[in-house]
């Protein structure tokens, strides 16, 4: 396991709980992930027994979802990062099978398919960084993977939270990754994640975008008969169509984030108690805001009554257009400044109901409540090393202000500077990628990509770290991959 020599090939595999980013690292070129697709594989019958050849991904799952097929949907380690998703069986397997099974098949399709990799990848040396929290059974099932299905000649491991921090060029710090389904919150120190002061948020990017294209419903309920005039359209379209136009926005980078929700402490801004109380009456009987049953029962028009005549007039001056989400040849579609309440629900979870229990610890924690609730785990004096550095990651944190907005949030539970306390942080510092990163300094949410490519160079270059290689493995089975200890 000792280092062995200058190694200039390498694959990086970023493995987040809902996507997976690869890309090949040669010599000191750093470049973005060529390929980032769901961490998600479709099993299209119950088969008495199945292999990972049976499993549809990437876009053959896409394609498959939208015509309706009946799929047996299976998330890699889901069951291990979301505690309250029950492990199942899936046709004859184990959760832990199950998981294994179909990221053999995502990275047969990302290697051999999207990446066009050679059938025996020797010259390649493979750096994983999955999330934080799985179990070693989980890392020996990889590296029997990575050994005996994809013939790669090394493998190096490393925990996403570390990764995410070398991004940024610090060994400890507190790592907020806001994902799909969830936000991550992890504490490094030393080159050690802190497996004590893992918290999971249950809000992620996902239920933003529902929450803004909620939003966006409430502001102008005409918006359904602007998409669909002639009413063909079902409210199921209508839900697709809103999220559509969420998905412009973002693509054309019009979102920052403005709210006052951070100065009324959870207070939703522009909304009413009438509204409010709507949302939630809504959502009770089903577990969910639900869009498209809002617009069947003609519901949204008492929503908008109940806003209060006091509420502040949208400007006119900050107006976006995208595109019309169902029709090509179709009016454009203006949006304003409402787009900019598009992160809230991550610093007040009750402005939403989730579509199913919660993984965290506690399910109404909000972003800054998970991160004090995280460092607060650790031992009085280790703590302000942990806010020493934040790093905000995750799909939102390339929106202006979510990241400065997560250190004001979590301000409140620093201590006063003048205590004169030393064993409490006086100040969260946010950390950022270093401009001379020119092609990823923009991109906070690829902090997990680019910290896999520097610990690539400096374990399988540098002589610093530790891998395995094939005749590792061949000597002592998956078992040797405990051995492996982060970068000291």
């Amino acid at each position: 396991m000792s280092v062995r020599g200058k190694e200039d090939l390498y694959l990086i595999l970023d493995i987040s709980p809902s996507h997976i980013s690869a890309g090949l690292g040669l010599g000191d070129v750093l470049q973005r992930p060529r390929h980032t697709i769901k961490l998600l594989a479709g099993l299209p019958t119950d088969l008495p027994s199945w292999t990972w050849q049976d499993l549809l991904v990437g876009q053959a799952l896409d394609d498959a979802m939208s015509s309706d097929s009946t799929l047996t949907l299976i998330r890699p380690f889901e069951h291990i990062l979301e505690p309250d998703s029950a492990p199942r069986q899936t046709a004859g397997m184990t959760a832990e099978q199950a998981s294994l099974t179909a990221l053999e098949a995502i990275l047969q399709h990302l290697m051999f398919g999207l990446l066009s990799m050679p059938a025996r990848p020797l010259g390649y040396h493979l750096i994983v960084l999955p999330p934080a929290g799985l179990p070693y059974s989980y890392s020996e099932g990889i590296t029997r993977l990575v050994f005996e299905r994809l013939y790669l000649p090394a493998l190096a491991i490393y925990e996403r939270p570390l990764a995410q921090l070398y991004a940024l060029g610090y060994t400890s710090g507190l790592a907020v990754d806001i994902d799909a389904t969830g936000t991550e919150i992890n504490v490094v120190l030393d080159n050690q994640v802190q497996p004590q002061a893992r918290v999971r948020c249950p809000i992620g990017s996902d239920d933003c975008d529902r929450y803004l294209a909620d939003l966006l419903l409430r502001a102008d309920p005409q918006l359904p008969a602007l998409l669909a005039p002639d009413g063909e359209v079902s409210p199921g379209g209508i839900q697709a169509a809103l999220l559509a136009i969420v998905s412009s926005l973002k693509d054309q980078d019009a979102i920052k984030f403005a709210s006052e929700l951070l100065d009324l402490n959870h207070v939703a801004p522009g909304m009413s108690e009438a509204v409010q109380s709507a949302a939630v009456t809504e959502g009770t009987e089903e577990g969910e805001f639900d869009i498209a049953r809002l617009v069947a029962q003609g519901k949204v028009d008492a929503l908008v009554r109940g806003k209060t005549s006091g509420e502040a007039t949208p400007s006119t001056e900050d107006v976006v257009s995208v595109p019309h989400p169902l029709r090509p040849d179709g009016p454009e579609i203006s949006i304003g400044p409402i787009r900019h309440r598009y992160a809230e629900p991550l610093f007040d979870p009750s402005l939403i109901i989730n579509d199913g229990p919660s993984a965290s610890t506690g399910q109404s924690l909000s972003l800054q409540e998970a991160a004090a609730l995280s460092v607060s785990s650790l031992e009085a004096p280790m703590r302000p090393s942990a806010w020493d550095i934040v790093c905000v990651t995750g799909p939102p944190s390339r929106i202006p202000g979510v990241a400065s907005a997560v250190i004001k949030a979590a301000s409140q539970y620093l201590i006063d500077p003048e205590s004169g306390s030393d064993t409490q942080a006086r100040v969260a510092r946010l950390g950022k990628i270093p401009d001379y990163f020119s092609e990823m300094k923009d991109h906070p949410d690829l902090a997990a990509y680019l910290g896999g490519a520097i610990l690539a160079k400096i374990t399988f270059s540098a002589n610093v770290g530790a891998y395995l290689s094939k005749q590792d493995y061949n000597l002592k089975g998956p078992a040797i991959v405990k051995l492996l200890d982060p970068v000291n």
